[in-house]
């Protein structure tokens, strides 16, 4: 090959990866979005709605295994004892694949709220797992956590 055909070559190159790399095509995330349905629950109830997991880009893999539910007052701080997981999750991120993965709550016998949760102002949802580049993700979502009422 000639100089001048590598040298064409390798600027071909540059500006292809440059523009994968500005329109994001090469960057990978993955991010967790929850819905709550309802927003306002009892202590006992089991908590409903979905967790979407959202893969976008190339170059994450793994499987995310723990979700750890928090629930916070009014200035962010976790509520003692209000706290709920689940383990021995098998969410599955591959590279080749940018699927959202949804997921209802009710599913999860472990996510009933606790009675140290009245007063809470948000819950934390976190995914932890392991994998190739896979990091803790989370979504905070207002949720109102009454007492239940007395029985006669």
């Amino acid at each position: 090959m000639k100089r001048s055909n590598v040298l064409r070559l390798a600027a071909i190159l540059a500006v292809v990866v440059l523009a994968s790399m500005t329109t994001g095509c090469l960057k990978a995330s993955v991010s967790l979005e929850v819905v709550l349905d309802p927003a306002e629950y009892t202590v006992g109830d089991s908590l409903a709605g979905t967790m979407t997991v959202i893969a976008t880009g190339v170059g994450k893999a793994g499987v995310y295994t723990d979700l750890t539910v928090e629930f916070l007052d009014g200035d962010g701080a976790t509520m003692d004892g209000a706290t709920l997981e689940v383990a021995n999750l098998q969410i599955a991120i591959v590279p080749w694949s940018n699927e959202s993965q949804s997921f209802e709550l009710i599913d999860y016998e472990e996510l009933v709220v606790p009675g140290e949760a009245v007063g809470a102002a948000t819950a934390k949802f976190t995914l932890t797992g392991g994998g190739f580049s896979v990091t803790p993700i989370f979504d905070v979502v207002d949720i109102t956590v009454i007492e239940a009422a007395p029985q006669v």
